[in-house]
Protein backbone atom coordinates (compact mmCIF):
# COMPACT_ATOMS: atom_id res chain seq x y z
CA UNK A 1 0.00 0.00 0.00
CA UNK A 2 2.74 2.46 0.92
CA UNK A 3 4.70 1.73 -2.27
CA UNK A 4 1.70 2.65 -4.41
CA UNK A 5 -0.10 5.30 -2.35
CA UNK A 6 2.60 6.68 -0.06
CA UNK A 7 2.55 6.86 3.74
CA UNK A 8 -0.82 8.62 3.81
CA UNK A 9 -3.15 6.77 1.43
CA UNK A 10 -6.72 8.05 0.97
CA UNK A 11 -9.44 6.75 3.26
CA UNK A 12 -11.13 4.69 0.52
CA UNK A 13 -7.84 2.91 -0.23
CA UNK A 14 -7.37 1.95 3.42
CA UNK A 15 -10.94 0.68 3.51
CA UNK A 16 -10.38 -1.29 0.29
CA UNK A 17 -7.32 -2.99 1.79
CA UNK A 18 -9.27 -3.89 4.94
CA UNK A 19 -12.04 -5.42 2.79
CA UNK A 20 -9.39 -7.32 0.85
CA UNK A 21 -7.93 -8.81 4.03
CA UNK A 22 -11.26 -10.21 5.21
CA UNK A 23 -12.25 -11.40 1.73
CA UNK A 24 -8.97 -13.31 1.29
CA UNK A 25 -8.89 -14.66 4.85
CA UNK A 26 -12.48 -15.46 5.80
CA UNK A 27 -11.59 -16.46 9.35
CA UNK A 28 -10.36 -12.91 10.03
CA UNK A 29 -13.85 -11.42 9.62
CA UNK A 30 -15.27 -9.86 12.76
CA UNK A 31 -18.88 -11.07 13.11
CA UNK A 32 -19.59 -8.48 15.82
CA UNK A 33 -18.67 -5.38 13.79
CA UNK A 34 -20.89 -3.61 11.27
CA UNK A 35 -18.90 -4.37 8.10
CA UNK A 36 -16.78 -7.27 9.38
CA UNK A 37 -13.48 -5.45 8.65
CA UNK A 38 -13.45 -2.70 11.30
CA UNK A 39 -10.60 -4.28 13.32
CA UNK A 40 -8.37 -3.64 10.31
CA UNK A 41 -9.69 -0.21 9.40
CA UNK A 42 -12.70 1.69 10.75
CA UNK A 43 -13.33 4.65 8.45
CA UNK A 44 -15.48 6.52 11.01
CA UNK A 45 -12.72 6.76 13.59
CA UNK A 46 -9.67 6.22 11.38
CA UNK A 47 -8.48 3.44 13.67
CA UNK A 48 -7.59 -0.21 13.23
CA UNK A 49 -4.58 -2.34 12.45
CA UNK A 50 -3.86 -0.71 9.08
CA UNK A 51 -4.06 2.78 10.59
CA UNK A 52 -1.67 1.71 13.34
CA UNK A 53 0.79 0.30 10.79
CA UNK A 54 0.67 3.49 8.71
CA UNK A 55 1.28 5.65 11.80
CA UNK A 56 4.27 3.48 12.72
CA UNK A 57 5.70 3.88 9.21
CA UNK A 58 5.21 7.66 9.39
CA UNK A 59 6.94 7.84 12.78
CA UNK A 60 9.92 5.84 11.53
CA UNK A 61 10.19 8.01 8.42
CA UNK A 62 10.13 11.22 10.48
CA UNK A 63 12.76 9.83 12.85
CA UNK A 64 15.04 9.08 9.89
CA UNK A 65 14.55 12.56 8.39
CA UNK A 66 14.31 14.95 11.35
CA UNK A 67 13.23 18.53 10.79
CA UNK A 68 15.89 21.16 11.40
CA UNK A 69 15.63 22.47 14.91
CA UNK A 70 15.02 26.10 15.64
CA UNK A 71 18.30 26.28 17.57
CA UNK A 72 20.23 25.93 14.32
CA UNK A 73 18.73 29.15 12.97
CA UNK A 74 21.04 32.10 12.65
CA UNK A 75 20.31 35.37 14.37
CA UNK A 76 18.74 36.19 17.68
CA UNK A 77 19.47 38.77 20.31
CA UNK A 78 23.03 37.62 20.98
CA UNK A 79 24.23 37.25 17.39
CA UNK A 80 26.85 39.64 16.06
CA UNK A 81 25.59 42.02 13.42
CA UNK A 82 27.27 44.73 11.40
CA UNK A 83 26.57 48.23 12.65
CA UNK A 84 23.36 49.56 11.14
CA UNK A 85 24.41 53.22 11.14
CA UNK A 86 27.71 54.30 9.71
CA UNK A 87 28.78 57.82 10.47
CA UNK A 88 31.44 59.09 8.10
CA UNK A 89 32.42 62.02 10.21
CA UNK A 90 31.39 63.38 13.56
CA UNK A 91 29.23 66.45 13.79
CA UNK A 92 30.99 69.59 14.90
CA UNK A 93 29.57 72.08 17.42
CA UNK A 94 28.00 74.30 14.75
CA UNK A 95 25.99 71.43 13.32
CA UNK A 96 24.83 70.38 16.78
CA UNK A 97 23.69 73.92 17.68
CA UNK A 98 21.87 74.20 14.37
CA UNK A 99 20.06 70.90 14.97
CA UNK A 100 19.08 71.98 18.50
CA UNK A 101 17.79 75.31 17.26
CA UNK A 102 15.57 73.53 14.72
CA UNK A 103 14.05 71.41 17.48
CA UNK A 104 13.09 74.38 19.64
CA UNK A 105 9.59 75.86 19.06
Amino acid sequence: MTETHGTLPPRHVRELYAKGIVSLFLYLKDPYSKNCYEPYYASESGSGYLAWCLKTIQRKASAENPKPSSSSCLGGPTSKRPPSLKVDSQLNEDHIREAISLMKP
